[in-house]
């Protein structure tokens, strides 16, 4: 009669515990159980002679080697004697009868299987269902039933003896689910709730003057997380089916990213500036607000979107985006800016490139990476040559990255004469300050003549004898910006970058004349000339010449 076996070779996961001595079975093995093997068809030879053969021996034997090979088939459907499964002798057993012995003690053995995670005074714990225990007895049936068996599946009697005289013992082998573990230790990672915290800052620029008074820091702390890798290679070394164990849970330690002695450092102001003797010494950088209430009130506005601003490492900000649109609904008010003919004319926010040229020093002194930045068709008097920074709205932008370890923290504001800019953050290496150097590398003279223009619709003037200065002349420059670094408490020049040349184009000078021939004579008023505002941190209108009459 047939046995139908299940199927072989279940994978398992996960660390086993008393694996059979032999992992392979003997001989080569079988394919299928011994009633599924088919059998090996006979060779035909010509004339039917084979079957006239068996049918004569048949004949004389009456039957009795039919009767021998049915026996003998029999014999390797059962384990071959001297085989024990975990103490158990299975010696003549069938599959169904060695599963019938011995499940219920590999049930018994995994039902009892409980484990107990401690850290130090939590506790949990997980039964065998939970960690996916199971066992390998279906595979060991399988493979007690092919020991001592050849190929073709008969009976190796030299094998057969060498086993009954020195005995096969097998153990019943238990593994656990490796994911499900893994699902565990995420779970109890989880609740541990021990994950680091930085120590935190807040900066508030106008509570003080004092970096004491703009900051306060929290401390914060080291975290404790389960080493989950760990946690794996532990248990696999201590797992026992049919018992109950506790394992103590590795925990690794991780330090916070930010210290109170790190943040500490990042309250350092960055700007130095050299004092009358020739001492560098803290102070913001400063450019003089000069022009109309309204261009003072945009350049206000704009340095108060970036007052307590804190900029993360690796943070890019740009001029335009944190301002947002020179607009009247964005509180922006008409001042003079520059024209595209080097001249002034109104337009909304008026006098923010004072802001941005001023953000645009403290940055480069504060050693920050500049990615974009333009200068303006004429030098800026309020700032050395080559260090303004002109913007419009969308286009033109400056741009800057926060490049070191640390925040910046930004404190901005107008103080009714200067725009200010001072820097906070983590100091440079070595007690190194940084200078911007301004080399005039070459002039150009303007161009002589002076181009007479008739004010045909009255616009700045009406009469021949009247005359109108739309357009001052201005001497080109080429100007080489440079940053020099220097030790604060020696004086000693550490190094230089050269950053760029500009060069800013001389143009002549434009006037104005009426077209009407005055109908009486009058007394012609004395010409007016422009302002000269003079030079960094003078009181000027973005560098924009003035029209005057004459």
């Amino acid at each position: 009669m047939s046995t139908r076996y299940p199927e072989r070779g279940r994978a398992t996961t996960g660390s086993a515990r008393g694996a059979y001595s032999r992992g392979t079975p003997s001989r080569g093995g079988r394919g299928a159980p011994p009633s599924h093997r088919k059998p090996q068809p006979a060779r035909r030879s010509p004339g039917g002679l084979l079957i006239v053969v068996v049918v004569l021996i048949a004949a004389v034997c009456g039957g009795g080697l039919w009767l021998a090979m049915s026996q003998r088939s029999d014999d390797v459907e059962r384990v071959t004697r001297g085989v024990s499964i975990s103490g158990v002798d299975v010696s003549g057993m069938s599959y169904e009868k060695v599963l019938e012995t011995l499940r219920p003690t590999a049930d018994a053995a995994i039902a009892a299987t409980t484990v107990t995670f401690t850290y130090q005074d939590k506790t949990w714990q997980y039964s065998a269902q939970q960690l996916g225990v199971s066992d390998n007895l279906t595979e060991l049936a399988y493979h007690a039933l092919d020991l001592a068996v050849t190929q073709e599946g008969t009976r190796d009697k030299e094998e057969a003896a060498r086993i009954r005289e020195n005995g096969e013992e097998m153990q019943i082998a238990y593994h656990y689910d490796e994911q499900k573990l893994i699902t565990i230790f995420e779970e109890i990672s989880t609740s541990l709730g021990l994950p680091a915290e930085d120590a935190t800052i807040t900066f508030d620029p106008n509570a003080g003057d004092t970096p004491e008074e703009m900051f306060t820091i929290t401390a914060g702390r080291d975290g404790e997380v389960l080493h989950k890798e760990q946690a794996l290679a532990d248990f696999s070394g201590v797992f026992q089916a049919g018992q109950s164990f506790s394992l103590a849970l590795p925990i690794e330690y991780v330090e916070s990213a930010y210290s109170v002695d790190f943040l500490k450092q990042c309250t350092t102001p960055l700007i130095h500036l050299k004092n009358d003797k020739d001492k560098w010494e803290v102070q913001p950088f400063r450019t003089k607000v000069g022009g109309t209430a309204d261009r003072k009130k945009n350049v206000e506005l704009a340095l108060s979107k970036f007052n307590g601003m804190v900029v993360q490492p690796g943070q890019t900000v740009s001029f335009n985006e944190t301002t947002g649109e020179r607009s009247a609904a964005n509180g922006y008010l008409q001042a003079p800016g520059i024209a595209g003919d080097y001249t002034s004319e109104l337009t909304y926010g008026g006098g923010v490139c004072q802001a941005s040229t001023t953000i645009y020093n403290a940055m480069l002194m504060a050693n920050c990476r500049v990615d974009e930045r333009k200068k303006h068709s004429i030098p800026s008097k309020y700032v050395k040559k080559g260090f303004d920074a002109m913007v419009n709205w969308p286009g033109t932008d400056m741009k800057f990255t926060n490049t070191g370890n640390g925040p910046l923290f930004i404190k901005a504001w107008y103080d009714g004469t200067y725009a200010n800019v001072q820097v906070y953050g983590q100091p440079l290496p070595d007690d190194v300050v940084i200078e911007r150097v301004s080399t005039i590398v070459e002039k150009v003279d303007p161009p002589v003549e002076v181009e007479t223009r008739v004010d045909k619709t009255g616009e700045f003037v009406v009469y021949s004898d009247e005359e109108y200065i739309y357009r001052d002349a201005s001497a080109g420059v080429k100007a080489q910006a440079s940053l020099v670094y220097w030790n604060s408490k020696t004086g000693e020049k550490v190094d230089e970058k050269i950053l760029y040349t500009d060069y800013y184009k001389a143009f002549g000078k434009i006037v104005y004349v009426g077209k009407e021939k005055r109908p009486t004579p009058s007394v012609t008023p004395k010409p007016t000339t422009t302002p000269d505002d003079g030079d960094e941190g003078s009181d000027s209108e973005a560098g924009a010449p003035t029209a005057t009459k004459k």
